[in-house]
């Protein structure tokens, strides 16, 4: 009797062993794979074998056998369940492995992480403020670089062929004037008019590659235009050019706002657009230089080799150093999930939600939105306003003013430098006063009064007889200009939510105020020159309709805010 007691209690304890083994399994499996809870630690473990031990050596007596039985017989029915769940749990924990069980589409899951474990789990970390401060700063220095390199090339190689009116390039070609301006205006056509169809392309490549075929296709196209030696082989060269160099200010643009949200962006682009001028008259002065070289080639010929090779040398750094998107393979891989958590954040709160990774519209309807949007032509207006005062000022006229009192090509750039150098300070501080404080009206009302006052001393009678006091009205307008043109473009941009239709709205923008060229070179004639009157008053009643448009849009932005029920405030 003693000994079936015996036995007895010796099967109860190893039920209970087994018992005790699938429930700490099923504990197991329950939860998360990757990481034990603390619930599994051996002294709990322990501690409820021994009280299980106890309650089954009480029950051991002959009295309690039945009891037990119908225990053990729950108990089962209960490890039967616990199985159950555990196989299920196991189920859950591999299909994990497939994204489409958690995040529902594959495409957004590929395109935002390469860690699927940390976004099933929610296992996302958060920056210290040292180190998003470092992110986003070395973020912008390397994208505020490559940018501004990008479009000093893109400027240089585009205006190069002024300087080579000087070189001998009428004489050795055997042209007039008249053919020389259809030339440089033969480039602007392409150059405005295939941005929209080319930001459909450039939805489907990668920025870096983007970036860099551009820059070494203009490149090439420089080179070539060294060994055209008629009209017609200069003016299908300029033609190509402006089908290479269409997208660039499009492609700058949404590169920085893509990265940077609504306000910082403006600061960015002012230091890239000032910095890109800031060197256009050394690349000029280089230039002129290089016209004096007379070595088997003319020195015209000779300006566009220097200007093509140095475009393709830079494509390899472009393609290199210039950073992916955040939400990109590369990026996470080397950042992590908190990087990309941190600026898919940031760049949503600046547009209230209206700017997701992942556009809701495709890029057909942010064309349509965008074309359908007054904010977006109103801006585009005001970029071609903006623009032909710039370059008319800068490239038409300064120029000529100077060597009317006897100064050379080379001394009147390098006086020119000059209103450029104060141009460059002056947009990166009102991008900067911008950015902290949140508004660009006053600003750009300031630029286009103080341009105003630059072509009221182009134009007087005083001036015509005294060319220093025109110079003296460049000082107005090309610094003042260089800065708003930036507030316009990132007016623009800081008020059109949908990562699609921002950048059909840069395309449209694009599109119409690089159209300034076109009517500068067919206003601006050379039988005109130094004085220009007809062009200088187109000009001046170009700015005088910004500060009109400007102020209308203030208004109308003012009114939209006070109206706005979707929580999107309206950048004033």
């Amino acid at each position: 009797m003693l000994s079936e007691h015996l036995s007895g209690k010796k099967r109860i304890y190893i039920d209970v062993k087994k018992e005790l083994g699938s429930r700490n399994s099923f504990r197991m499996v329950e939860t998360d794979p990757i990481a034990p809870t603390d619930s599994d630690t051996p002294s709990e473990t322990q501690n409820y074998t021994e009280k299980q031990d106890t309650e089954h050596i009480e029950d051991a007596s002959p009295a309690g056998e039945a009891k037990h039985s119908s225990e053990q017989v729950e108990q089962a029915k209960q490890s039967a369940d616990h199985i159950e769940h555990a196989k299920l749990s196991t189920e859950h924990v591999e299909n994990a492995a497939d994204p489409t069980a958690v995040l529902g589409d594959t495409s957004v899951f590929k395109k935002v992480s390469s860690h699927p474990e940390s976004l099933e789990a929610g296992h996302v970390t958060t920056l210290t403020a040292k180190q998003s401060h470092h992110l986003k700063f070395h973020r912008s220095l390397a994208i505020a670089c490559q940018c501004q390199a990008f479009y000093v090339s893109h400027i240089v190689s585009r205006d190069v062929i002024g300087p080579a009116l000087g070189a001998g390039i009428l004489q050795f070609n055997h042209i007039t004037v008249d053919q020389y301006e259809w030339t440089e205006t033969a480039l602007y056509f392409p150059y405005a008019f295939l941005a929209i169809p080319f930001a459909f392309l450039f939805l489907k490549v990668n920025i870096r590659i983007w970036f860099a075929v551009e820059m070494f296709c203009w490149g090439l196209c420089i080179c070539l235009l060294g060994v055209c030696h008629n009209y017609a082989g200069l003016v299908a060269d300029r033609v190509i050019m402006g089908v290479c160099m269409n997208f660039c200010l499009p492609a700058v643009l949404h590169v920085i706002f893509q990265w940077h949200g609504r306000y910082e962006a403006q600061f960015v682009f002012a230091c890239a657009w000032g910095a890109a001028w800031f060197m256009v008259p050394l690349f000029t002065l280089i230039a002129i230089a290089l016209g004096l070289i007379h070595d088997k080639k003319p020195g015209w010929s000779w300006q566009f080799f220097v200007t093509g090779i140095c475009g393709c040398i830079q494509t390899p750094l472009i393609w290199r150093l210039l950073p992916d998107y955040f939400w990109s393979q590369k990026w996470i891989k080397k950042h992590g999930q908190d990087g990309y958590e941190f600026f898919k954040q940031f760049t949503e709160d600046d547009y209230a939600g209206g700017n997701p990774v992942e556009p809701t519209e495709t890029p057909l309807e942010g064309l349509l939105l965008a074309a359908k949007d007054p904010i977006v032509w109103t801006c585009s207006v005001l970029g071609l306003f903006t623009y032909h005062g710039l370059d008319c000022c800068y490239a038409l006229l300064m120029s000529p003013t100077l060597m009317s009192v006897g100064k050379t090509s080379a001394i009147a750039q390098l006086i020119c430098w000059t209103m450029i150098v104060f141009g460059c300070f002056w947009t990166v501080v009102q991008g900067w006063c911008s950015f902290k404080l949140r508004v660009n009206y006053p600003f750009l009302l300031m630029n286009y009064l103080f341009t105003i006052i630059g072509w009221a001393l182009i134009l007087c009678k005083p001036g015509d007889r005294n060319p220093w006091i025109k110079f003296g009205g460049g000082w107005f307008v090309i610094p003042n200009t260089m800065a708003a043109f930036v507030v316009v473009a990132c007016w623009l941009g800081s008020n059109i939510q949908g990562r699609h239709r921002r950048l059909m709205s840069f395309a449209i923008f694009a599109m119409v105020s690089d159209t300034f060229a076109i009517i500068a070179l067919r206003t601006f004639i050379a039988r005109e020159a130094p004085q220009y009157h007809r062009g200088c008053w187109i000009a001046m009643g170009f700015t005088i309709a910004c500060v009109v448009l400007s102020t209308v849009l203030r208004g109308a932005l003012g009114w939209k805010n006070r109206s706005n029920t979707d929580g999107f405030i309206y950048l004033l």
